[in-house]
């Protein structure tokens, strides 16, 4: 029995496009948990500690532009991760225009890009780019969500979180002369 599971629901409907997450964590302590072991012997788990983060190219843009968010994911071990997955949730009203580098063969189905990275040994990071264009004025929240088949020590620093203020053009006065 593994030391912990995560699940994924995704629901998208007509009236409301957007991505729901929910974790489920069954590791509740931060050491390796032993586990039985064909005869009966005690054994440890190795388990990873995956860490995400998101950063704008700039906190602040004028609609028609663009926002280039990049995402980067370490693994701070002990252990090495497989089966990692990125999922970068769009937030509403933003339009997804890539997701790179192409070696990940990131998917921009339906607002999330999901990018399936594979491995990630102890101290490795690996960083992706996700480009979007806001459709309307406002706060854009942007939330990236990493998953992985390895036993992980906490879940909570999975989620990094971004928002971009989308600002109105400025209307330029017209020329009288």
């Amino acid at each position: 029995m593994p030391a912990a599971l995560g699940q994924i629901r995704v629901v998208l409907t007509a009236d409301r496009p957007d991505v729901d997450c929910t974790f489920t964590n069954v590791l509740d302590r931060a050491e390796e948990l032993p586990e039985e072991a064909p005869g009966g012997d005690r054994q440890t788990t190795p388990v990873a500690d995956l860490v995400v983060t998101k950063r704008p190219s700039r906190p602040t843009i004028t609609l028609g532009g663009y926002v280039r968010y990049t995402v980067r994911v370490t693994n701070r071990g002990p252990a090495t991760a497989h089966d990692v997955v990125l999922a970068d949730q769009l937030g509403p009203r933003q339009a997804i225009i890539s997701a790179t580098p192409a070696r990940y063969r990131c998917s921009t189905q339906c607002r999330l890009p999901s990018c399936p990275i594979g491995i990630l040994r102890p101290g490795q990071t690996v960083t992706l780019t996700v480009l979007a264009r806001p459709l309307a004025a406002g706060t854009r929240p942007n939330r990236a969500v990493m998953l992985s088949g390895t036993a992980e020590r906490t879940l909570r620093n999975n989620v990094a979180r971004a928002a971009v203020l989308v600002t109105r053009p400025r209307m330029r006065p017209p020329f009288t002369g």
